[in-house]
């Protein structure tokens, strides 16, 4: 648990079986932070939590197998008191904003990624692996008072994703809670495939999703063995929005121009960084 933390590095660590609800890393009001190439298995609650005014977040690069309820929950529910900075009774407050999550690896896991109270965040080049419930959650917990004012749930952006998913065994694409601003989020350049009903494959998003491509196998090296690089053909290759894209996909490897869809790009390109793939010495 880091609270009030700010330039904090976590990189090249494993984190695996926490307790029923709890977090691998739970950020309470910590700013300008990285978390890259770890790796997650076995989550109870979450990985990956960022909540209480927490800001300028970057989560690349790592790999999350069966990551809990939420994998990252970007936002959540604070106790007013541990806010930081300290809420302001002039401005709206929110949980989180300005998280990004890019080119990582998830593998199973009730919902990979849910936006809770969160606002002017990313999530973008990931490869989302069988979610057992929701690809996507948008929530809200923490709300107005009175006292204080909260921005709802809104003004985030999912784009340039690969969901490979098992139809039959979602139970929605989205699951959108109340006070939430859903109609406010941005959908673009995902690929999804529901490898066991292609024809279902299109989601059901609450706004409407430019470039999205569906009922397109992303044709994976070998999915059966876990390899989820994609091969020289694949329809993700290409099809990303550059604005989004990291420095460098899952695997080290710089992104094309134009980027691929997904965490790992099908025409590696020359890293403009190569010692650190992007990512800051601890």
């Amino acid at each position: 648990k880091l609270s009030v933390v700010a330039e904090s590095f976590k990189q090249n660590c494993a984190f695996a079986r926490t307790s029923a609800g709890g977090s691998g890393i739970d950020h309470v009001g910590c700013h300008h932070g990285l978390i890259a190439r770890c790796e997650f298995r076995e989550m109870g609650g979450n990985a990956i939590q960022c909540k209480g005014g927490s800001e300028d977040i970057e989560i690349r690069s790592n790999r999350f197998f069966e990551s809990g309820e939420r994998g990252i929950n970007i936002g959540g529910s604070t106790g007013f008191e541990f806010f930081r900075p300290p809420l302001s009774v002039t401005a709206p407050n929110a949980e989180a904003r300005n998280i990004r999550v890019r080119a990582n690896l998830f593998i199973g896991g009730e919902a990979p990624v849910a936006f809770v109270g969160s606002v002017d965040s990313l999530v973008a080049n990931n490869t989302f692996i069988t979610p057992h419930r929701w690809v996507l959650r948008i929530l809200q917990e923490t709300t107005s008072d009175g006292r204080y004012t909260f921005l709802r749930c809104g003004d985030n952006r999912f784009v340039n994703n690969l969901v490979w998913l098992d139809r039959a065994g979602l139970s929605a694409f989205v699951n959108i809670g109340p006070h939430t601003l859903p109609a406010t989020h941005s959908f673009a350049h995902n690929l999804w495939y529901a490898f066991d009903q292609p024809s279902r494959s299109r989601p059901n998003l609450p706004a409407t999703e430019t470039d999205g491509l569906y009922r397109s196998d992303p044709r994976f090296v070998n999915a059966a063995a876990g390899d989820y690089r994609l091969t020289a053909d694949s329809p993700a290759a290409g099809a990303a929005a550059p604005d989004a894209a990291p420095p460098a996909d899952l695997l080290g490897r710089g992104y094309a121009s134009p980027p691929s869809i997904g965490a790992i790009e099908a025409h590696p390109a020359p890293l403009r960084d190569p010692e650190h793939h992007g990512a800051p010495d601890p």
